[in-house]
């Protein structure tokens, strides 16, 4: 979906000359500058990552969303969960996968994920119930993608507020 804004500006007297020299556009120097600096930082297509095919019908963007929080439960949930950020980081995503023991880097590997790509972190938080909220946090800013194992203790509390820092 895009977003079309229109500006109107009313220009002093004697202002209109001074456009001719302006960048392509028309926008006076100031308002192209703050154009510029309040323009997104992504649009909602570059915020979206590649699925595999097979997965793509799942999702309305028919792929994974920045900032979304997906469950992935049962058996295999680690597979799946490698299966559907694979394509993700073969396109040059990073993941991190914090306190998952399951996950194996053979298994990463026959999915397709490049190992360079993956940054594996233990918290402790079996020892220390903060620390999972808090590198969890920390993760967000440098990597596209998380894979998480949710703590038993964490709370409801937590568990929104790390939601909500994913959607920023």
């Amino acid at each position: 979906m895009a977003l079309a804004v229109e500006l109107a500006v009313e220009l002093p007297d004697g202002f209109a000359g001074d456009l001719a020299d302006e960048p392509a556009g028309g926008l006076p120097g100031e308002l192209a500058s703050l154009a510029e600096r309040v323009a997104p930082l992504a649009l909602a297509g570059e915020r979206t990552l590649p699925v595999a095919d097979e997965f793509a019908d799942l999702f309305p963007e028919r792929g994974l969303v920045r900032g979304r929080t997906i469950v992935c439960s049962g058996q295999a949930a680690t597979s799946l969960a490698l299966a559907l950020v694979a394509p993700a980081v073969a396109a040059g995503s990073w993941l991190a996968a914090i306190d998952v023991p399951t996950i194996g880097l053979d298994a990463a590997s026959e999915f397709g994920i490049a190992l360079e790509r993956v940054v594996a972190v233990r918290t402790g938080a079996d020892r220390e119930a903060g620390r999972w909220s808090d590198v969890v946090a920390a993760a967000a800013d440098g990597f596209d993608l998380l894979i998480t194992r949710v703590p038993a203790d964490v709370s409801p509390t937590v568990l929104r507020k790390i939601a909500t820092r994913l959607r920023q």
